[in-house]
Order: C-alpha cells, then structure tokens, then sequence
C-alpha cells in the first residue's frame, strides 16, 4: 500500500475520513505484521511527546523513568486501542496471546471451582491462568498490574496479560487502582477501557454488554456494524450504566442488582419484589443507574448510587429499626435532589410496603403527604461533605456532618406505584434525595 505511511499518520493525528479508516484497515487485517507497524509508529510518536514532558518534569524532580520500561508497558494497551478503533478482527490481538498465561494472586476463593483445575485454591497462593473457567463460587485475584478482579460463576473468560481481559459470559467486578488504569475487558459487543475506577460488568451469552461504573471512569467502545461508528466512545462516570450490544447499539442501563455486601453486581440474577425501576428521564440518555439491594436495607446501608460515604445510620443512642431490617434496598441517584419535574416508578411483582427516607430539613413534597403516612420514625444520613457542616439542620458526630430523615410509608398492590421530586417548586432551602426500600407486605413486623 503506496500511502500506507500517509494513513497511519492521519490515524496518529486523528484526521482520518471513514473512507481512509476502511483502507487502512484492510491494509491491517491483510497481515498482523501491518499491525505491528502501526504500533511501532504509535509508540515512536508517543515516545516524541512524553519527550518533551519529561524534560519538564526532570527540571522539578530530577527524575525520569527510563523509556524502555514504558515502552514496554505501552505496546499492549496501544495495540488494544488500535484494534478498538479501527475495528480489526480480535483475531489479531488474541491469537498472540492465546497460549500465554498470567500469574495472579489469590485474595479469596468463596466456594470457587475453576474447570480442569484440580489445585485447591487457597488465599495468598499463586496461580498461572490463560482461559478461566468459573464453574461455581466468587474467586477475587489480584494481577501484577494492581488490577483487583472479583468473578462470579458462572463466568468464562481468557486473561490475556495484567491490562487485558476477554470475557465471554458471566459477571465481573474490577477496582484497578492507581497503576491499573487502562485495564480492557474485551467483549462481543465492544470493550471496556478503565480510567481509573471500580466499575462491574455482566456479559450474556446472547452478546449484551452491560457495565456499571461505581466510582470514577470507564470508556464504553461499542463493538457497532459501520467503519464511521467505530470512532464512536461513551465515557460513564461514577454511578452511571449502560448496556451494549453489536445489534442494538448503546442504551441505558435502569437497575443494576448489587450485592447486599459489596457495591458490585450481585452473585446471584436478583428476583426480589422490585422488577423495575424508572424515571422520567428518557429511553435516549446515558445515565445513572438505580442499585437494587436485595434485602440489604440496615444499619450502614449505603444511601446513594453516586456518593460512596453517606449510608443509613440509626439515630445516636437509638437502634436500628427492627422492621425496616432487611427490605429491599433502593439506591437512588442524588444529583436529581433538585429536578423539581423529576418522577420515578416502580414496578413490584407482589403487593409491598414502600418506604421513603425523606429530609426533614424541608417540608416533604406535595405527592410524598398525599399518598404516605409518617412513621414518626427518625434516621440519620451521613457523613457528608465537611463543606455542608455549616448548612441547617446538620448534625455533626465525630466531625462529620449528618442529615436527618424521616421514614414515610405507604402498603400498596403489586405494579406501578409512582413518586415525584425530593422537594415542591416553592422550597427554597437545601434538600438531600430521598432513600427508597420495599418490602412484602406479609412480612412486615
């Protein structure tokens, strides 16, 4: 290819039009050893810019790491990005690694069973693993990288090295950490990028990517049919979801079922009362996501998808309420305390008690004294920012502020039940989201 040169570094500079994408990737899937040329281009290129901000930094630190080591580090994750990009087979990428195997630690191995493996598996031990094949039980891995993984069987899947991981079918959970950032998970229906995060993600056999982001950042890469559409990436912040496919494209993502003990995707398919949750926000959107606690409602639940600290907390010298033990959990979004046209809907399988925990701060919504009754009952919300300490109604234990709420009630039959904002248009002064929890009507105490 006489303009081969010409392309790769229109792709380095990004100024490729989709009619040169389309050559250029037929160049690349023509032979893999094009793929390497790219890559080698690439790190040239990367090479010249970390250059010069290395020599500004050594001015102030008088350090540089050698380039070698980065180098090294480098080819994976840009031969990675070159195949998200421009949509080469992963054929390439994942036959060069087929053989390979990856030592990880074990963290823990609850009830864990790998497939074809016969060594136990014990915390603190090493393991060298290529495919994984998880055929029961929660097994938690620590990578060279400082890449944390946690995989729910089922799950099958092939470590590829400590940034790279294609999963097939099966549920995941992630924290990389500061060293692991750029961690992939490879999927049919795209890829995953981490920026830097905790984030969880379910891959059905069907080929639905769904991927949950509970703190920082991930870039979604969805795996779509058209050269043009391959540039196309999403980035998901903290508490944001979406769910993916080669088919379907990009949508969002309304409950992610969490486990009780663990702001990660549940161990198990969640089949409580709560079959839906959903706002008003719209089908098109990309947005925060709603975590289902499956009987999670206690002492030290966490309130809110997108804050990782304030969590329930019975008031100082009181115990937590008895009856509210053990409802299914709602972890609604706090950013949306101040859409005055916000609504939300559930949908529940079987006649329940739904319960609100609604700031006092505030005279509660119009909809919220209409259709439920307060309980009378008090619980404390916390800790929040130390910048809202001097706000009203704040109640400061061990120098961290916490807010007060009550619980609101109301018994309802199965299906729709329908709730509004956290405050009227006329109130004035600051108002948290309100908590959510549900329970079957036959058991409450």
């Amino acid at each position: 290819m006489k303009d081969k040169d010409l392309l790769i570094a229109g792709w380095l500079d990004g100024d490729l039009d989709p009619g040169e994408e389309k050559r250029l990737k037929v160049w690349l899937e023509e032979n893999p050893a094009h793929l390497d040329q790219l890559v080698e281009a690439s790190i040239r290129d990367q090479q010249l810019r970390e250059a010069v901000q290395l020599s500004e930094r050594a001015r102030s630190t008088g350090k540089i790491r050698p380039f070698a080591e980065r180098r090294n580090r480098f080819i994976p994750s840009l031969a990675a990005a070159a195949l998200v990009v421009l949509g080469v087979g992963a054929t390439l990428w994942f036959s060069s690694a087929r053989d390979k195997l990856v030592e990880v630690e074990i963290v823990s191995a609850d009830n864990a069973r790998l497939e074809n493996r016969v060594e136990e598996l014990v915390s603190g031990s090493k393991l060298s693993l290529g495919p994984v094949f998880l055929e029961s039980g929660r097994l938690v891995l620590d990578l060279a990288s400082g890449v944390r993984l946690e995989m729910i069987a089922p799950l099958k899947a092939r470590l590829i090295d400590d940034m790279h991981l294609r999963l097939e079918a099966g549920r995941l959970n992630a924290d990389v950490g500061e060293r692991g950032k750029g961690f992939t998970v490879y999927t049919e229906a795209g890829d995953i990028i981490d920026l830097g995060t905790e984030f969880g993600i379910e891959v059905d056999s069907d080929g639905e990517s769904r991927v949950a982001v509970f703190s920082g950042q991930v870039e979604v890469h969805p795996r779509e049919k058209g050269i043009s559409k391959r540039k196309e990436k999403i980035t998901l912040n903290e508490g944001q979801a979406a769910r993916f496919s080669a088919l379907a494209g990009l949508r969002r993502w309304d409950r992610v079922a969490i486990a009780a003990k663990a702001a990660g995707i549940s161990d198990s398919q969640y089949s409580g009362i709560v079959r839906s949750v959903r706002d008003n926000l719209g089908d098109k959107e990309l947005h925060p996501f709603y975590g289902v606690v499956s009987e999670g409602m206690r002492e030290g639940a966490l309130a809110h998808t997108d804050k990782p600290n304030p969590a329930w907390r019975a008031l100082e010298g009181e115990a937590f309420p008895e009856w509210l033990i053990g409802a299914d959990q709602i972890r609604t979004y706090h950013q949306f305390r101040n859409r005055l046209r916000y609504k939300l809907e559930l949908d529940l399988a079987e006649p329940a008690v739904v319960y609100v925990f609604q700031d006092i701060r505030e005279e509660a919504p119009a909809w919220l004294t209409r259709d439920f009754s307060d309980t009378g009952t008090r619980i404390r919300v916390g800790p929040w920012n130390p910048a809202v300490a001097d706000e009203p109604g704040v109640v400061m234990k061990e120098d961290s502020p916490y807010l007060t709420a009550g619980i609101w009630k109301r018994e309802v039959p199965a299906g729709i039940v329908k709730l509004g904002p956290p405050r009227d248009e006329d109130s004035e002064g600051p108002v948290a989201m309100y908590g959510l929890a549900v329970k079957p009507q036959q058991t409450e105490r």
